[in-house]
């Protein structure tokens, strides 16, 4: 179990919510947007435009060639998509 897996096993008890099933997505998204801060701290404006960009080329290409993919690799589009929102403002 990594660290992340640790602090969301402790952390999903607490954040109110209908349900457990809602309890750990609220918890997953919190520990995005944690880490999407660190990330942000660290990235100079040149990074952050350079991830803008690859989020974006990653859209067009799942929207071009979307019968490649399967809703595994959308789900972790979904998630990278939020996270750089978080971490650079969403793309202009």
């Amino acid at each position: 179990m990594n660290a992340r897996e640790k602090i969301a096993n402790l952390l999903w008890w607490s954040v109110p919510s209908a349900d457990d099933t809602e309890a750990k997505a609220l918890t997953e998204q919190m520990l995005d947007a944690h880490r999407a801060e660190v990330l942000a701290e660290g990235l100079s404006d040149t990074e952050k435009a350079m991830l803008r960009f690859a989020v974006e080329l990653a859209d067009d290409t799942v929207a071009s060639r979307g019968d490649e993919f399967d809703s595994d690799d959308t789900d972790a589009l979904d998630t990278l998509r939020r996270m750089a929102s978080e971490t650079v403002g969403e793309a202009s």
